[in-house]
């Protein structure tokens, strides 16, 4: 964050005076022995311009540390993040930001005898959430600290501050001042001094917390927030924002599935009531992405036409190149689907032209204009240039930094379904056999089709929704399930559970799927389970003429992909501790390992688990 302005600064130092001088008067009189001391701070703004003061005030050599979100300890952070170095004070802060907060607290507190190695006082920043946690699951821990100093906002400050988050949460932008906790705590305090809120702030804050409930995927939550701002709005007749909030309602209930058709056309047409007039003209071109999404879902080719005519001026104007692109776009689908081929095979063709200007490419709408072109093509008996379109648009999409089919698999798979049939029909029967299995492939990772008959399976997925983060994680074993082999993938996990099953060989004739209950069910869920006292870390080897450097160069890949850096991976494999282990050899992993590997092998053993079933596909 940059610098404070003085202003704001003074304000906050002056609110602030007296709890930032008993910091300083703490960290100064605990030289030399360790002391733990608890700052809560609610808001991360707040606590920078809180530190940024510190620092000024205080003459001591003061060390921050983030913690990462993947932290296990805070005295194992501490401790490697120090290295040789021996400041006078620590300053812990991103407690609020850790995945597993509970396991954290409660490790630190099993260690925290250790913190009084430190000859230096450790500053948690905290806020009232992560107090709450530390109360409940590490009382010692939180017992060893004097009473905790507060640190609040001036009340006009932290309304600038909701307002202008606000304001960023209208416009759509990707980074917010305020997050979820810090809203909800804004929220929870109003409450506890007993203020009444006023309406229109209430309203701010609710549509602000619904935006961040969306991008974390909490789409239920986001509702509840919107239909409480939308209220608030329409008894202020406030049309604007009525509209922006009303698309955020539909875009919501898009997220949640088709089955929502009804309500995202219910307020589709209203946002489109509310901005369709001269006075939100700019809102109408900045939200156009959303808004012409959700338009050609509920088939509103009408409304989509005027959107594109009234956005695409406007981004011309702005020389906006991308918007530009999104436009051609929506026009392409709109004579597409008023049968007009050539107008659709022009407007695509411009649509693909400036989408190649750029650098920042949305293979999703780049991907939509090459379909739409080979549609027109395939119209206008142009069956050459609609397979080498239609080929071109399968190329890039397979090759983007992330394939179209994550994005969107439904359009992935209409390409790919379409170029199949012109194949057959042209007599190229291998490609389009070839293809048939590519689409049945993404289909059933992307449950757009049952698991049925032959075939191998592969690990679900789920689609990518531009500017949600949290996705929810799969239900792993449910595509297992779908074949009769969730028995079969809880035995597996069970066995590997079990410290007495040192060994498991799944073994079984050839086609009853033993590659797909691996790569498809056991690896997948073991990439996100934890035994206790266990690190799993799932190894898939399917190529053996080399599987000792296979497991070697698997093993690194996997350590790196769990958060764990290079040279820890090659520390695990080649270890320079005393004594050096043996190194690996034909016949299994080094005795007493903590770490699972699991692999694809047709080996027997004496303790064999059989797979029976029918399918295709060797293993």
């Amino acid at each position: 964050m940059n610098t404070p302005t003085p202003e704001p600064l003074a304000e906050i130092a002056a609110c602030n005076d007296h709890a930032l001088n008993t910091l300083i008067r703490s960290l100064t009189h605990s030289q030399g022995w360790f002391s733990l001391i608890l700052a809560r701070c609610n808001y991360t703004c707040l606590r920078s311009q809180i530190l940024h003061l510190l620092h000024q005030r205080c003459p001591l050599n003061l060390f921050e540390l983030t913690l990462d979100s993947s932290a296990q300890t805070i005295y194992t952070a501490i401790h490697h993040q120090l290295g040789d170095q021996q400041p006078d004070a620590v300053l812990v802060t991103g407690l609020e930001s850790v995945g597993d907060l509970d396991d954290l607290l409660i490790a630190t507190n099993q260690v925290r005898d250790l913190l009084r190695d430190f000859p230096f006082p450790v500053v948690f920043w905290v806020t009232d959430k992560v107090c709450k946690r530390l109360i409940r699951v590490a009382m010692d821990l939180y017992n060893w600290a004097s009473p905790k100093l507060e640190f609040v906002l001036p009340e006009p400050a932290l309304r600038a501050l909701v307002e202008e988050t606000a304001a960023q949460a209208f416009a759509d932008e990707e980074n917010l001042s305020l997050d979820c906790t810090e809203l909800e705590a804004i929220q929870q305090s109003c409450y506890d001094q007993g203020q009444d809120l006023p309406p229109d702030f209430n309203a701010i804050l609710s549509l602000t917390l619904g935006v961040i409930h969306t991008r974390n995927n909490q789409i239920d939550e986001a509702i509840t927030q919107y239909q409480q701002s939308l209220t608030i709005w329409q008894q202020h007749q406030s049309g604007e924002r009525v509209g922006i909030v009303s698309l955020y309602l539909a875009w919501a209930y898009a997220l949640k599935g088709e089955q929502h058709e009804g309500e995202i056309r219910q307020y589709v047409q209203q946002c489109w009531q509310h901005l369709n007039q001269e006075n939100c003209t700019d809102s109408l071109a900045h939200h156009s992405c959303k808004l012409g999404d959700l338009l050609r879902q509920v088939g509103d080719w009408k409304n989509l036409q005027q959107l594109a005519e009234k956005a695409l001026n406007w981004h011309q104007q702005q020389g906006n190149v991308k918007k530009v692109a999104q436009d051609y776009g929506f026009f392409a689908e709109v004579a597409l689907n008023k049968r007009q081929w050539r107008d659709a095979q022009q407007l695509a063709q411009q649509g693909i032209d400036a989408w190649q200007q750029i650098s920042d490419i949305e293979i999703k709408r780049l991907g939509l204009c090459y379909f739409i072109l080979a549609q027109s093509q395939q119209q206008l008996g142009q069956v050459k240039d609609a397979i080498a379109t239609l080929a071109t648009a399968r190329e890039i999409s397979l090759n983007a930094t992330i394939p179209l089919h994550q994005y969107d698999p439904k359009l992935y798979v209409n390409i790919i379904q379409n170029l199949r049939t012109l194949k057959f029909e042209q007599g190229d029967y291998l490609d389009a056999f070839h293809l048939k299995l590519e689409q049945r492939q993404i289909e059933t990772q992307y449950g757009l089709r049952a698991f049925i008959g032959a075939g191998r399976l592969h690990p679900p997925r789920q689609v990518i929704q531009p500017g949600v983060r949290g996705r929810q994680k799969l239900s792993l074993s449910q595509i297992v399930a779908a074949s009769g082999r969730q028995r079969d993938l809880e035995e597996l996990l069970e066995r590997i559970r079990r410290r007495d099953r040192k060994l498991t060989v799944i073994y079984g004739s050839s086609g009853v799927g033993k590659s797909s209950i691996l790569q498809a069910g056991l690896v997948p869920i073991l990439q996100q389970t934890y035994f206790e006292g266990r690190d799993v870390v799932p190894v898939l080897l399917q190529v053996y003429k080399d599987w000792v450097g296979g497991l070697d160069k698997g093993l690194v890949e996997a350590l790196k992909s769990v958060n764990r850096s290079y040279s820890f991976a090659k520390e695990s494999l080649d270890t320079q501790s005393n004594p050096p282990p043996a190194p690996l050899k034909k016949g299994g992993a080094k005795r007493g390992s903590n770490i699972d590997l699991i692999g694809d092998n047709k080996r027997s053993s004496d303790s064999p688990l059989p797979l029976q079933g029918r399918g295709a596909g060797g293993g």
